[in-house]
């Protein structure tokens, strides 16, 4: 067995065993074992270790200053977001297939009584008082790689081990150049659901085609499909009823799902993007979401009016949707297949027409999105997003003919599931020009990413029942 304090880049010097001849766990005493009930909430846990610690009199102040030294390391890691050397409390079975660790806060080395005669003795009794970290994860790191992922809902599954939620310390996505879009992404979405229901019928983008027109006995918009789509064809709001805002187009889980698909692989809360475009830079069009169940006539107003301006396919956000809108127990399937978007317009300025492709649903609970300011560098485009030890996350964006950017992202939950996860990715191009006055964006089709996952395996407890079946 291993237990152990320790730095990150574990070199011999910042190593203190909690098993060796020096310093032990005081057996006699008592065993030490982590709260099982504050282990199951976030923040930091504190715990108390009995520790023996004998020799000379050398050996043991030296013993003692090693472990002062690792609490004054701990603590000043915390307060300085530029250094690198965390602590680590480490443990380690025989039989397990790998050790594990717990981000260390504090650590505090606390002399009992009647151990202050140690110079005779030779022996200290005292305890260490720990704040840690609520979960344990695995030392080195899990990677996964996919290629060629779409930009336009693309995905990515893996189920990791552990008890609890996985660490993403690193995601990195390789968007390739475009020869007809040069211009670096700038604006990406990610998302992960978790397959605790199951994943294989779910489809992240819906196709509007799939869908139909809104009418109703006191609605029937103009609404046309033409061939301008990725893959498909498109809506066309020529705005020849009127100009207001009116619900123009539906679609729900039933169009996208088919007769044989499963309802439950859409379970999920969304963040809705808008594949669209506009007939030229002198529109300004509006365009708003709705969802609800297809059987109700007003459907929940999820956010306000977004405008459209940019006369190249760009995905614009719509807001948030939550599948099913309500739960109903009796009859849940039937609410999920009856999930439905609708897509109200209107028009502002101008005479042309709105062009919405496509939907993609960006899982929400599992969420990064980084937006970087426009670029004016062709080539491909390196995304780095890092989930640091202490679950603080930083993001960079490197531009191979240009500059690197550095963004605070915006996350949710930024973990990968226990059940299993299906990574969900969509992507802008933004071209700016300070001379030309150039203020483009796009979202191509042929658009791809190469993707590397790195990830940290979590458990509960240090003692988890699944820790060596997994």
């Amino acid at each position: 067995m291993q237990f152990y304090l320790n730095g990150i880049y574990d070199a011999p010097e910042t190593r203190i065993s909690l098993t060796d001849n020096f310093v032990s766990e005081d057996w006699s005493r008592s065993f030490w074992a982590p709260n099982t009930t504050d282990a199951q909430h976030s923040g930091s846990i504190k715990e108390t270790i009995n520790v023996h610690v004998r020799g000379n009199q050398r050996d043991i102040i030296s013993s003692v200053a090693h472990i002062e030294r690792m609490g004054l390391q701990a603590s000043r890691w915390h307060a300085n977001p530029v250094r690198k050397n965390s602590v680590w409390l480490y443990w380690h079975v025989d039989d397990e297939p790998y050790p594990k660790r717990t981000l260390i806060y504090s650590l505090r080395f606390k002399f009992n009584n009647r151990s202050n005669n140690h110079l005779v003795t030779k022996h200290i009794y005292g305890t260490l008082e720990i704040a840690r970290h609520h979960r344990w994860e695995r030392i080195d790191h899990e990677t996964q790689r996919a290629a060629d992922i779409s930009t336009q809902g693309g995905t990515f599954f893996w189920r990791p081990s552990g008890t609890d939620n996985s660490r993403i310390s690193e995601l990195t996505l390789k968007i390739d150049s475009n020869a007809d879009y040069p211009h670096g992404a700038n604006e990406v979405w990610v998302g992960i659901r978790d397959c605790l229901f199951g994943m294989d019928d779910f489809q992240p983008r819906w196709d509007l085609e799939l869908g139909s027109k809104y009418t109703t006995a006191c609605t029937n918009p103009t609404v046309n499909i033409v061939d301008d789509g990725c893959g498909g064809g498109a809506i066309e709001i020529p705005f020849t009823d009127t100009n207001d805002l009116q619900p123009r187009w539906q679609i729900k889980v039933a169009d996208v799902a088919g007769i044989s698909g499963n309802p439950l692989h859409f379970i999920g809360r969304y963040l809705v993007l808008a594949r669209v475009r506009t007939t030229s830079d002198d529109d300004q069009m509006f365009i708003q979401l709705r969802y609800g169940n297809s059987a109700n006539n007003n459907k929940v107003t999820e956010q306000k009016r977004h405008y459209i301006t940019c006369t190249n396919w760009h995905y614009a956000e719509l807001g948030e949707v939550q599948i099913p809108a309500g739960v109903n127990r009796v009859n849940a399937v039937n609410d999920i297949r009856n999930s439905e978007i609708e897509v109200w317009a209107g028009r502002r300025v101008g005479n042309g027409s709105l062009f919405v492709d496509h939907l993609v649903l960006i899982p929400s609970a599992h969420f990064m999105k980084l937006h970087a300011q426009p670029n004016q560098f062709a080539g491909d485009t390196l995304i780095q997003i890092r989930t640091h030890e202490d679950d603080s996350t930083s993001a960079e964006i490197t531009m191979s003919a240009g500059a690197a950017y550095q963004d605070v992202p915006c996350n949710r939950d930024w973990h990968w599931p226990l059940e299993g996860g299906l990574m969900v990715i969509a992507a802008n191009r933004h071209q700016f020009d300070d001379c030309s006055n150039i203020d483009d964006c796009f979202a191509p089709c042929n658009d791809v990413a190469q993707l590397q996952l790195e990830t940290h395996s979590r458990w509960m407890s240090y003692m988890d029942e699944f820790a060596m079946v997994k």
